[in-house]
């Protein structure tokens, strides 16, 4: 049996989408036979769950005095990344990085705000540790082609630097028997948003709420439905666009409920921070319902490159193929991590 440490800081259902992908991972790797020794932020209790500090140098020595010779951390956060890589330089620890978010490129963009003052002393420190990490590691994993092709740059090569996407994460079957025909097909075109909206860009969120509009001055009768969305500052733009009363605005929710939302809808939404960095995971969902996604993308950067087929739906609000949604989930894409663990 193949025994490795599963690092990931944030792992419960409570942590959001940012442990969406190690949850299914352990999940992924365990029905094929690995066990699984998993370190999250609880592991040690309650006080070190409260300090990330001490969390970290408790970590630190359980893959230390660990007998386990393969180390996997998914991250962020990044800031035991270091002590971790050293640790495992020293033990002679087989060491795999898992980057679902980009640390320094998202330091340097400013977190997608264009007017964020950039921090050049974290800028440094973190591109300084992603080199050396790079060079300690067995296989610096990132999940998509942007991120791999800034890595490249900065580390001078791409020999370790492996792409696994995110993907969704149920199945298909299991989901459509909540649509309802009647419900989809009523001659209203429904558009939903899961999860943040404006809160990403105000300026992209214009962007889409614009051509909805247009959309709805073409004939169509339209609505939107926000799915655990603030209702500020979406609100005050549907206003501008006197959207307002065309839309729904419905609490945070388990997946599965958001799910059964959406699966009655007829096109998505969603809105990247930075198209030639980001994926995010929402287009993973939305391709699993088979919902088309508006298009209003920069067609020179990275997003629209990969998704342009799934987006090019949206001209005539067709449902995604199953054949081409079977490909996205996350269990597909996981399949090549296997080998990386031999």
């Amino acid at each position: 049996m193949k025994q490795l440490i599963f690092i990931s800081y944030f792992f419960s259902e409570n942590d959001g989408v940012g442990a969406l992908r190690s949850r299914s991972l352990v999940s992924f790797l365990k029905k094929r036979g690995f066990n699984l020794d998993i370190v999250n932020r609880s592991t040690f209790g309650k006080t070190s769950e409260m300090n990330f500090y001490l969390w970290v140098i408790l970590c630190t020595f359980k893959v230390l005095f660990s007998k386990h010779n393969t180390v996997y951390i998914s991250c962020g956060p990044f800031n035991h990344l270091l002590f971790i890589s050293l640790v495992c330089f020293v033990r002679r620890k087989k060491l795999i990085v898992d980057f679902r978010d980009p640390w320094s490129i998202n330091i340097k963009t400013g977190y997608g705000k264009p007017s964020a003052k950039i921090n050049r002393f974290k800028v440094f420190i973190s591109t300084l540790i992603e080199k050396l990490v790079y060079r300690i590691c067995t296989y610096f994993i990132v999940c998509t082609e942007g991120m791999k092709n800034y890595y490249q740059k900065l580390f001078g090569n791409d020999d370790k630097i492996k792409v696994i996407m995110n993907g969704y994460d149920f199945d298909i079957a299991e989901i459509e028997k909540y649509k309802d025909d009647n419900l989809k097909n009523n001659q209203v075109l429904k558009f939903v948003c899961l999860g943040k909206f404006a809160e990403y860009d105000e300026q992209k969120a214009h962007k889409v709420i614009s051509k909805i509009k247009d959309i709805k001055n073409q004939g169509y009768s339209v609505h939107i439905y926000f799915v655990g969305t603030n209702r500020e500052p979406t609100f005050s733009i549907l206003k501008q666009y006197s959207l307002e009363d065309f839309s729904t605005f419905y609490p945070r929710m388990s997946y599965k409920e958001a799910l059964k939302i959406a699966i009655n809808c007829n096109v998505s939404i969603l809105i990247i921070r930075n198209e030639e960095i980001d994926y995010g995971t929402k287009i993973f969902d939305y391709i699993g319902l088979g919902l088309p996604v508006l298009d209003i993308f920069d067609h020179s950067n990275n997003f629209y490159k990969e998704f342009k087929d799934i987006l090019s739906f949206s001209r005539s609000f067709k449902e995604i193929p199953k054949e081409m949604r079977v490909s996205y989930s996350r269990e597909e894409n996981f399949l090549s991590i296997l080998h990386l663990l031999d």
